[in-house]
């Protein structure tokens, strides 16, 4: 029996894993098989399991490794790298075609490559202390996408929740809807992350239904997770995700009947 696979695991198993999820299509960039589950082996595994409407956790347990064997009996399926799911855009005119693709582009170049400008996995010596490479850009995330943020809410504290891997700010606040709330910012929106109530501004719609690349969306659940829609592929959706695993922003996919509401970007 082959063992379950989680984030962080390591060994031929893993490598075994890789190699069969490059077999499958994905819009995901190709697995170094290198026998480590790091985050964008988790996040292959999570579209793999969407794709197969298998419970999306990131596991490769015995249901995942079935399809998997199955998988390589249905031969190598291929997709051109960075190739995404079809995007949808919004069906008004120009203008506000390339406000959701600006807000698309703004928000892949944040997550890409893997795993993102910001992360716990990727750290730095400075003055002789590890922190995350990326600090000063989730600082900056807070600096300008939280309305009134400014310098004197930067203490001890509150740096080390952006500077130090695996810290969170006091109160663990989440910055998934920070970041999505930055992007809308940079792709021209006057919008500001009101903190108790989202984003300010933009109209708050409950559902899916009309939802559209360039939006963000929110998942249903105690977490509220805030992503970027940068695609729609029937009833798949391809989201870039601040503050996902190990505090990095990671593209994904989620169900359409995985939102419990969404913004709309106009």
């Amino acid at each position: 029996m082959r063992p379950t696979l989680s984030f962080g695991s390591s060994g031929p198993a893993v490598v075994e894993a890789q190699s069969k999820l490059n077999k499958g299509v994905s819009s995901l960039a190709r697995l170094d098989e290198d026998g480590g589950f790091g985050p964008l082996t988790a996040s292959r595994v999570r579209e793999f399991q969407m794709q197969k409407q298998l419970g999306v956790d990131g596991v490769v347990g015995p249901i995942t490794w079935g399809a998997l064997d199955a998988l390589g009996n249905e031969g190598v399926l291929t997709t051109p790298i960075g190739i995404p799911p079809q995007v949808i855009e919004a069906p008004a005119g120009p203008v506000a075609g390339s406000l959701r693709q600006r807000i698309i582009d703004i928000a892949i170049a944040e997550a890409t490559p893997e795993p993102g400008r910001v992360s716990d996995l990727d750290v730095i010596i400075e003055d002789g202390e590890t922190v995350r490479r990326g600090w000063r850009r989730l600082k900056q995330y807070f600096d300008e996408g939280v309305e009134g943020w400014n310098e004197s809410r930067w203490n001890s504290a509150t740096l080390k929740g952006v500077r130090k891997p695996g810290a969170w700010l006091p109160g663990h606040i989440s910055w998934c809807g920070i970041f999505a709330t930055w992007v809308l910012q940079q792709a021209g929106l006057p919008v500001k992350w009101r903190v108790g109530q989202g984003i300010t501004v933009l109209q708050k719609i409950g559902g899916s239904q009309g939802l559209q690349a360039g939006d963000v969306a929110i998942l249903k659940g105690e977490k509220v997770h805030h992503f970027v829609v940068a695609g729609i592929d029937g009833k798949i959706v391809r989201s870039v995700n601040g503050n996902s695993d190990a505090q990095s922003i990671l593209i994904k996919q989620n169900r359409l009947d995985e939102i419990w509401y969404y913004y709309r970007a106009q």
